[in-house]
């Protein structure tokens, strides 16, 4: 099982004129697998996901405000093959490839206010479907024969986003209302590193 946790990272950018911009956000995953031994140093897994996303941000231009609300939860599930290579007694580097599917909802919220009254509301709500083909290296140190801990250094990705849903934009000023589909396909390369992407996690081990 795998789990991480991120903060401080925002999708979101204030419009370049926004001053005193406040961004926060958090982010989790856990990711437990069950996995069988095919060979003495090669397994063959699948596991389930689960992903919580939560971003806010809020700036300012003189008379005028904005603020920025996004959060999403997925769920799905993988298979995956690893093979170990021995490093020094207990430790060891493992090889992983997995794919990934998750699919989820998506809820954003837009307010724009001037002179400190609300002026526009947008809402953006959205069904999402993920799939990752990715490989990774990952360091193993076993405590015991049956647990071990583990520290991924990162890998690379190929990952399949879409996203369906509607916005409803209100405007208060003339009390108009306009609602549009989104619609959007995308396929994308992604690498990661030790340094920006952090994931620990344990392996339990039955004879």
């Amino acid at each position: 099982a795998s789990f991480y946790s991120r903060n401080g990272e925002n999708s979101y950018t204030q419009p370049f004129y926004y001053q005193n911009s406040n961004n926060k956000s958090s982010s989790w995953s856990i990711s437990p697998n069950f996995g069988y031994f095919i060979r003495e140093n090669q397994i063959l897994g699948i596991g389930f996901l689960a992903t919580h996303h939560d971003s806010q941000s809020e700036g300012s231009y003189q008379t005028l405000k904005n603020n920025y609300h996004n959060k999403y939860n997925l769920y799905g599930g993988q298979t995956l093959y690893r093979k170990y290579f021995l490093l020094a007694p207990k430790f060891y580097i493992a090889t992983e490839g997995n794919i990934n599917f998750q699919t989820g909802k998506s809820s954003t919220t837009y307010n724009d206010f001037n002179n400190d009254t609300l002026s526009t509301i947008r809402v953006d709500k959205s069904n999402l479907i993920k799939a990752q083909l990715g490989g990774k290296a990952i360091i193993v140190y076993f405590i015991s024969p049956k647990f071990s801990t583990e520290l991924s250094l990162g890998g690379i990705n190929i990952d399949y986003n879409r996203q369906r849903g509607t916005t409803n934009q209100f405007n208060t000023s003339d009390q108009s209302e306009n609602i549009n589909d989104i619609k959007s396909s995308e396929f994308s390369f992604s690498s990661s590193f030790f340094f920006n992407n952090i994931s620990l996690g344990f392996q339990f081990y039955f004879q």
